[in-house]
C-alpha cells in the first residue's frame, strides 16, 4: 500500500538512475548512486536506512563476497589459506574502501575508515537485511514487473483492498519461487 501511494503521488517520478533525477526532494537509490546524489542535493545531502512503512521495518539485501579455499595438498592449502585470510583482514577491507569505495564488511575496519553519509546509513540498514546469495536471471525482470505494475496502477492498488493487495503479493512471491524450483 505504501509502494502504491508513493507511485501514485504527482512527486514520484519513476527512473532506474539517479543521475536521471531532476528537481528531486528524495530518492531511494543505494550506495553506488551516493556521487550523483551529493552532486544534485549539494549542501543538503544527506542518508538514511529504509524507513518502517506500515509498521514493518523495510528490509533489504546485503551484498558480501564469500572467499573459498578449496582443499589440496598441504602447501597448496597453505598459501590459498593465507591468501584468503589476506583478502578478508581489516588491513585489506581498509586499503579497498580507500582505493575503491568499498564498504568494509568487518566492523574493525569500518571503525578505521571515515564512512560516507551513504555507508553510515547502510550500516544502520544491515541489521534489517538478508543476504543475497544467487538469483536466477529471471529476478530481477520479474521483480521490475511486480514495480511496473504498481507503478502504472498505484491510485488502483492505493485504494484496493487487503485480499486484492494480499493476492498481488502471493502472485509476486509464486512466480519468484517458480523461478528456483
Amino acid at each position: 500500500r505504501a509502494m502504491a501511494a508513493m507511485a501514485s503521488s504527482p512527486a514520484f517520478e519513476n527512473g532506474s538512475s539517479f543521475d536521471s533525477a531532476e528537481n528531486a526532494a528524495a530518492v531511494v537509490s543505494g550506495v553506488w548512486d551516493q556521487g550523483a546524489a551529493r552532486e544534485l542535493f549539494g549542501d543538503g545531502y544527506a542518508a538514511a536506512k529504509l524507513p518502517v512503512a506500515g509498521g514493518f521495518q523495510l528490509s533489504s539485501f546485503a551484498g558480501y563476497k564469500i572467499i573459498g579455499v578449496r582443499p589440496q595438498e598441504a602447501d597448496r592449502l597453505k598459501v590459498a589459506k593465507a591468501v584468503a585470510e589476506y583478502l578478508s583482514s581489516t588491513e585489506a577491507q581498509v586499503l579497498r574502501h580507500d582505493r575503491m569505495g568499498w564498504l568494509p564488511a568487518r566492523k574493525s575496519a569500518q571503525k578505521k575508515v571515515s564512512l560516507t553519509a551513504a555507508e553510515e546509513a547502510l550500516v544502520a540498514q544491515n541489521r534489517y537485511s538478508r543476504p543475497q546469495g544467487q538469483f536466477p536471471g529471471g529476478y530481477w525482470s520479474t521483480s521490475a514487473t511486480f514495480a511496473e505494475e504498481i507503478i502504472l496502477n498505484g491510485a488502483k492498488y492505493a485504494e484496493a483492498s487487503e485480499g486484492t493487495l494480499m493476492t498481488l503479493l502471493e502472485d509476486y512471491q509464486n512466480d519468484l519461487e517458480a523461478l528456483v524450483k
